[in-house]
């Protein structure tokens, strides 16, 4: 167990490789395989282990910047 904030884990890592998809994920860019659109509009980030994570509408833009 970690006693850190995401937030100040996500800045060590850097904005490069990693960004947040929600409250409580932050992923590796490379990782991702595809974002899955949802019945109620909302989207979901399909990792290539077959994860799925639920994307943040407030994180939203910010993520597709990292996918172009």
């Amino acid at each position: 167990m970690v006693r850190e904030t995401l937030s100040s884990i996500e800045e060590r890592l850097g904005q490069q490789q990693f960004t947040r998809v929600n409250r409580s994920a932050i992923v590796r860019i490379d990782q991702v395989k595809e974002l899955q659109p949802n019945p109620q509009g909302d989207y979901s980030v399909l990792l290539r282990d077959n994860t799925r994570l639920p994307l943040s509408r407030s994180l939203r833009g910010q993520f597709e910047k990292f996918l172009s």
